[in-house]
């Protein structure tokens, strides 16, 4: 439908009817502009000291969140025979360059360009056999043939890292961050209980002032908004709110943030002018009648097509700067067509001799498709019942399936313990 914006004109007295005809589509819903003060995990974050003998305790307190494991730095060598590892081995034996021989032999693509460097690793990360030999070596030591489900490794341990609880300066920035995330989560509680109290027995100018808050105001919105939060826009909309115009409840927007709000402004429910409407009204009929023109042209030429006026329908395609394109055979799970279309070639009537079978297809409102069947090809074992053979196995399968279950659910017994 977008090819074709340049054929549609509207007229001013068209414009005018939509509006008058559709009066109840153009109105100005009631809004709402509230002021409030939040309190929020993320504010109060930025406000916690850091205490480093609490920080201290805590290390302390919670060592086995810091303990690292052993880990192991090694090189090999990956290859598929035993013979072959053991050549390799012969000749790193006779002072052959572990890295040079990685790059010329090594079946492991991505290592063997760096030697076949694996860098540090723990435990259950690498297959048994290959974790078994490296975790019971010595640094330096080159090991005899290891066999996996991969080939055959000649393994280089290079370096031991011991395991152990990491030194407090180098935790201290998590520590700091655990303690940081638990006093805001400690104070947030601590503080919307005090707000609420407060908000509830003064005005939101006096609680906001007491608890040392900022007063915002947002945007004028209807119920429908997606500029604010849902929970936000309910409250602002409550009889406490909209129609009492006293302070909101503590409203909970995400756990990590808390709200109360007082009504500032309203705007009650109103019909729009035509001039508010008219952009509106445009460009919902320019696309109401680009999508009808698509629709009928498709039509028009799938008919000219089926009464067999080929010449006619092929000036309506020319004229429209249209193209047929030729897809060729096709099979139900052919996949560079929308399944839209796949679904009404195979819905159409066989074609007859050589005259082909036509048929128009919708993506969405604004897509259409005009299709030309030429000619269906059966594979050579096809029966005329195989697929409803299979649609009604299917259908007794579940049927038998559904008595089983409900035989099931009458002879089960449940207690409660």
């Amino acid at each position: 439908a977008n090819d074709y914006k340049d054929k549609i004109k509207l007229t001013n007295e068209e414009i005018k009817d939509f509006y008058n005809n559709n009066k109840e589509s153009f109105i100005d819903l009631e809004k709402a502009q509230v002021n409030f003060v939040e309190l929020s995990l993320d504010q109060i974050i930025k406000n916690i000291k850091i205490d480093d003998a609490e920080l201290q305790r805590i290390y302390e307190s919670e060592q086995q969140k810091f303990l690292t494991k052993e880990e192991r730095s090694a090189q090999h060598i990956l290859v598929e025979t035993k013979n072959e590892a053991e050549k390799i081995i012969d000749l790193l034996n006779n002072n052959g360059n572990f890295d040079e021989l990685a790059a010329i032999y090594s079946k492991d693509d991505s290592s063997k360009d760096q030697g076949g460097d694996l860098g540090f690793f723990g435990l259950e990360v690498m297959v048994p056999e290959f974790e078994d030999r490296v975790f019971s070596m010595k640094e330096g030591e080159i090991s005899s043939p290891v066999e996996t489900e991969f080939g055959y490794h000649i393994i280089k341990l290079n370096k031991i890292k011991s395991g152990g609880v990491r030194a407090f300066d180098d935790v201290r920035a998590e520590l700091a961050d655990l303690y940081a995330q638990n006093e805001a989560q400690r104070l947030l509680f601590e503080l919307s209980e005090e707000l609420a109290a407060l908000s509830y027995e003064n005005s939101l100018k006096e609680a906001a002032i007491k608890m040392n808050l900022e007063i915002k105001t947002s945007d004028f919105f209807d119920r429908n908004s997606n500029e604010y939060d849902r929970r936000f826009i309910e409250a602002a909309f409550s009889d406490l709110v909209f129609e009492q115009g006293q302070n909101s409840d503590l409203i909970d927007i995400s756990g990590d943030k808390f709200v109360i709000m007082q009504l500032k402004n309203k705007t009650e429910e109103r019909q729009k002018t035509f001039e508010e409407s008219e952009s509106q009204i445009i460009a919902s009929l320019n696309n109401s009648k680009i999508n009808e023109f698509a629709d009928n042209l498709s039509k028009k030429i799938t008919d000219e097509l089926t009464k067999g006026n080929l010449s006619s329908a092929e000036k309506i395609i020319s004229e429209n700067k249209l193209s047929w394109q030729n897809i060729g055979w096709i099979k139900r799970n052919y996949n560079e067509l929308n399944p839209l279309v796949i679904n009404k070639v195979f819905s159409l009537k066989k074609p007859n001799d050589d005259n082909p079978e036509y048929g128009i297809q919708n993506i969405t409102d604004s897509e259409f498709f005009v299709i030309r069947l030429s000619e269906i090809k059966k594979p050579k074992d096809y029966a005329e019942d195989y697929y409803l053979k299979n649609i009604l196995l299917n259908i007794e399968s579940d049927e038998i399936f559904s008595s089983v279950l409900s035989t099931l659910r009458d002879k089960s017994y449940i207690e409660q313990l």
